[in-house]
């Protein structure tokens, strides 16, 4: 399994937008690919909740559980559909989306 992170501090820097569409080109290349949504807006997983193809798979999670989510990304078990983490949704961190 080969990991990519895409980070940076600023906001706006298009490190979400990058990140699907490489997983895209992944799928269109006939590669499996997951991205791992850490950030607490959701905006991936609320893109793939939008869409009705299952792949690619996105995943929200903490930050706190990057290391689980590594470890079933490794395992090649993720779900390939995930509850919603939308308007009005708990987040996985406990906090509320607005």
């Amino acid at each position: 399994m080969k990991t990519v992170a895409l980070l940076s501090q600023k906001g706006g820097a298009g490190k979400t937008t990058l990140a699907l569409h490489l997983a895209c080109a992944a799928k269109a290349s006939g590669l499996a690919s997951a991205i791992i949504d850490l950030d607490p807006q959701a905006s991936a997983a609320a893109w793939h909740d939008s869409r009705a193809d299952e792949e690619p798979v996105v995943v929200p999670l903490p930050y706190t559980r990057l290391a689980q989510g590594l470890d079933t990304a490794r395992a090649g078990s993720f779900p390939q559909r995930l509850p919603s983490h939308g308007r009005g949704i708990p987040h996985p961190e406990g906090q509320k989306r607005v």
